[in-house]
């Protein structure tokens, strides 16, 4: 009990305990395949600092990619020691039409070969070994959020 009440004071979830969140999903489709994802913390893990009300949430924007004007940094999560990553970003007074002429037109100015996604108004764009998702979405009137994915 001590530990909850900690953790509702400063909103840290190691007043608890390190979080461990396992979720696996089996498809039904003809591949069988399960997809698994793993979340942890270790050490101090505020709830209250990873959202902040205003300017950027911590962490790292991809290295190499321009940031639209006027972006917040939502979310950014990386696996340690791998290249895999995502950084979410909402975008004041964008369309994810005029975000996605704005993100194909500033990579491929800094190098990447950038092509239509899978996902309707996503791209994805190559530059050396090194694979980015770009994906914006309406989430509300004059703000659009875009989703980084860094797969490889």
């Amino acid at each position: 009990l001590r530990r909850l009440e900690r953790f509702g004071d400063n909103g840290d979830l190691s007043s608890v305990g390190e979080l461990r969140y396992v979720l696996a999903r089996h498809s039904s489709g003809a591949s069988g395949k399960t997809a698994v994802l793993v979340l942890w913390t270790e050490g101090h893990c505020s709830l209250l600092h990873l959202f902040p009300q205003n300017g950027d949430a911590p962490g790292t924007d991809p290295s190499g990619v321009v940031r639209p004007a006027h972006a917040r940094r939502l979310l950014s999560a990386a696996e340690r020691g791998e290249p895999y990553a995502m950084t979410f970003y909402t975008v004041e007074g964008a369309t994810p039409a005029s975000l996605h002429d704005w993100y194909r037109s500033s990579l491929e100015s800094a190098g990447w070969a950038v092509r239509d996604g899978l996902a309707d108004g996503s791209l994805l764009a190559t530059r050396g070994s090194r694979s980015l998702v770009v994906h914006p979405s309406t989430a509300k009137a004059r703000r659009t959020t875009v989703a980084l994915l860094e797969l490889s």
